[in-house]
């Protein structure tokens, strides 16, 4: 059996390149990767980078009670 990477949000965030298209799948709040988003705006708060990213929600993605 193949052991499975665990990445942390800001190493998820660090594969991430400029004028990539990322996707957030997720049902409302539920499963959305607040984390991996957050460590995407930490990394580009720190070195302005990825920029220019297309992200696709295919479900409404983000907190569903505000």
């Amino acid at each position: 059996m193949q052991k499975v990477q665990i990445l942390s949000a800001r190493e998820a965030a660090d594969l991430i390149h400029d004028d990539d298209v990322i996707t957030v799948s997720s049902s409302s709040a539920l499963g959305c990767p607040d984390n991996v988003l957050a460590g995407i705006g930490q990394r580009f708060e720190e070195t302005g980078h990825p920029a220019g990213l297309t992200s696709v929600h295919p479900i409404a993605a983000g907190d569903m009670y505000g």
